[in-house]
């Protein structure tokens, strides 16, 4: 009985063996198949992006660099407006003065005075004053004025490097000088009439700044 149940059952395990070897290699097969279709997709669908490089023999440009501050030049002091006096008293020595105006002039004209000259509307005005320094181009009448600022503390009196240069320049007239409204300069008068044929002129300019005590 057990030798017929043998013979029986022996080729239906063939048949089951065989199947299981042909399904194993059908699986191997698909499974490569679908390794193949993978590793041939593009390699960029999976890569990660890069970032733009320079080109060879060029460098990222830097941030500029801020510009330094410039250098703002302090005022010197003059010296002080005695008010009940009504004059000045100078830290500057004159002859220092007489040569820095000649200096601002730069054309050749001598100045042999100076002095501080007090511009206000009223004797109840606060006044503001000027450096004026006077002489002659050539036999012609020359002046320059230049503002001061005044201290809160002591009342010194300041000359700064942005003071505006006032400058008169007469014609056959013996003193040009300066006409003030509001403590400003507004221009210039000769103190003398065209009388005859002798024209008295007196003419009147500004520039910006001044380099009175600037370094040579």
């Amino acid at each position: 009985m057990s030798i017929i149940r043998l013979h029986v059952f022996r080729p239906a395990l063939r048949s089951l063996v065989l199947a299981l070897v042909c399904w194993t290699a059908i699986v191997g097969c698909n499974s490569s198949k679908g390794t193949e279709q993978r590793s041939a997709e593009p390699a960029s669908a999976t890569s990660r992006p890069t970032l733009p490089t320079a080109p060879a023999g060029t460098s990222p440009q830097a941030a500029p660099e801020a510009a330094p501050a410039p250098v703002v030049k302090a005022s010197v002091r003059i010296g002080t407006w005695l008010t009940q006096r009504k004059e000045m008293e100078f830290d500057v020595k004159s002859e220092a003065l007489l040569q820095q105006f000649i200096r601002e002039f730069g054309d050749g004209t001598v100045v042999d005075k100076v002095l501080v000259a007090p511009a206000q509307d009223g004797p109840r005005a606060k006044p503001t004053f000027y450096l004026v320094g006077m002489g002659q181009h050539n036999g012609q009448f020359r002046a320059m004025a230049l503002p001061l600022d005044q201290s809160a503390d002591d009342g010194a009196l300041y000359l700064p490097p942005t003071a505006a240069r006032h400058i008169a320049e007469g014609s056959n007239c013996v003193l040009c000088y300066f006409r003030f409204s509001r403590g400003k300069v507004t221009g210039v008068d000769c103190s003398e009439s065209s009388t005859g044929t002798v024209e008295r002129r007196c003419e009147y300019r500004t520039e910006t700044g001044n380099k009175f005590f600037a370094k040579k």
